[in-house]
């Protein structure tokens, strides 16, 4: 049987996209997020009840973000900050506890199963949690469900439709996520190559195995990088895939190493439901 391509199943938010009225009500909730993923999902699940401001713009990595001013305006006018909770927000949350001492915060990594990224925090020698919870299906269920009670709690006279709303993105990514189980199970027990451990949450999900050069967020040296080709020569990978927000100069030395290619994927992309279809046929293309 033919697998439809993953992207025909985004076609009908296209759709519906187009179709919307010129003119709509001006949103009466204003909420602000850490990272494009969740303005997305937000928005989403708040339909027309909400308008969302992100805080990281698209194309910047969360570890270098600086707040700007017109941001802290916004924080000031908000009735709620989704975070995602991972260790880089530390930086920015005294400012947004300055503009906004009383903003309602809810944190993703409270909703959901953290998984752990391999090897120690060389500042305290505790391990990392795995900071891309947005990539792993199961997990995005639970930000789903945490944004819709979010939501509720803070303008409760459109609860209903932030229901309604949500088990329709649901509906969406279970569809999705089906059909990344289907074309990459024949694969199970693979194993993929990447310079930032992103897509653990995803390989975890579809029974894949991530091996990464970047260590702990750390550049990589002359050994990590060694043994990077030796795992992908050990492997048969011939494909290395970079994030689009970061540096691929190691990426590019391994991959001339092993006689591969570099692909880049943007695992901050605007919709995550999109995204787990890209990686996934991604995967599957280069398992091929």
């Amino acid at each position: 049987m033919k697998i439809p391509s993953l992207r025909s199943l985004l076609a009908p938010v296209l759709a519906v996209t187009l179709a919307a009225p010129l003119y709509a009500a001006e949103p009466d909730l204003s909420v602000v997020v850490s990272i494009l993923p969740l303005q997305t999902m937000v928005e989403a699940i708040g339909g027309d009840h909400v308008s969302a401001t992100v805080l990281v713009p698209p194309g910047a990595p969360p570890a270098v973000f600086e707040m700007s001013p017109r941001q802290t305006a916004a924080l000031q006018d908000s009735a709620l900050y989704v975070a995602m909770g991972i260790p880089h927000e530390r930086n920015w949350m005294p400012q947004v506890q300055a503009a906004n001492p009383d903003l309602p915060i809810v944190r993703m990594f409270d909703h959901v199963k953290v998984r752990t990224i391999t090897g120690t925090d060389p500042r305290g020698g505790k391990e990392l949690p795995d900071p891309h919870i947005w990539t792993g299906p199961a997990q995005l269920r639970d930000m789903a469900m945490a944004i819709r009670d979010a939501l509720s709690t803070v303008a409760p006279d459109h609860a209903g439709d932030f229901a309604t709303n949500t088990e329709t993105w649901l509906a969406r990514l279970d569809a999705v996520d089906a059909e990344a189980r289907e074309k990459l199970a024949p694969h199970a027990g693979k194993a993929f190559l990447v310079f930032h451990p992103a897509f653990g949450y995803l390989a975890d999900a579809y029974g894949l195995r991530q091996i990464a050069i970047e260590e702990r967020g750390m550049e990589p040296g002359p050994q990590t990088i060694a043994n990077a080709v030796a795992s992908a020569r050990a492997e048969n990978i011939r494909v290395i895939f970079v994030q689009a927000q970061l540096s691929t100069e190691e990426a590019r030395t391994v991959a001339a190493e092993i006689g591969g290619e570099v692909v880049t994927l943007d695992v901050l992309a605007p919709d995550p439901i999109e995204t787990i279809a890209t990686v996934a046929d991604a995967f599957v293309a280069a398992f091929q």
